[in-house]
């Protein structure tokens, strides 16, 4: 891949502020992601290229994790990596570390077609690892859930099951209360 991580944090942030931040009529007028702009307009995303994804995760846990950072982002060349296989060792480094340091990486690949209401989700050039606290992530989707945010997601089942693989998926959180 030849773009720079400049290159890279620019698309990423004007998919997030173009598309992932605005309110859209298939969830509910909702924000795709309602937390990005916050996490984007304060500074509290930050990027880096990635190597490997399973190392680079065990590295980052190394390193002191997301350094205060809401969302740290590696960027990796989707050629590099099937679908398949990039997704896995994500899933695995999430499973035998982040998820004991209250981590998650959270796994986008443009040749896994992230499909809710019709709607494309994925950036579509880059393979992400993205890195949030577990702990926050868990709260803000229970918020969520509470304002059904969720309610608008038809036919999304399986995208959900896998969004909330390895996190406290508050839909059955609320139907066990």
């Amino acid at each position: 891949m030849d773009t720079t991580l400049q290159q890279i944090q620019k698309e990423t942030e004007d998919w997030l502020e173009n598309f992932i931040e605005k309110q859209h009529p298939k969830f509910g007028n909702f924000a795709i992601c309602p937390y990005a702009k916050h996490a984007r307009t304060n500074k509290k995303i930050t990027f880096r290229r990635g190597v490997n994804p399973y190392d680079d995760l065990r590295k980052h846990v190394e390193n002191n994790g997301n350094e205060g950072y809401e969302v740290f982002i590696y960027a990796y060349d989707p050629k590099e990596w099937s679908s398949d296989e990039f997704h896995n060792l994500i899933y695995d480094a999430n499973d035998n570390i982040l998820a004991q340091h209250d981590l998650i990486s959270l796994s986008d690949h443009p040749d896994s077609k992230e499909v809710v209401n019709g709607v494309v989700l994925n950036q579509g050039t880059y393979a992400y690892s993205m890195i949030a606290p577990l702990s926050a992530l868990n709260e803000a989707s229970a918020k969520l859930h509470k304002q059904g945010y969720y309610d608008h997601w038809e036919n999304a089942e399986e995208y959900l099951t896998s969004l909330f693989r390895g996190r406290t998926d508050p839909r059955l959180e609320s139907s066990n209360a």
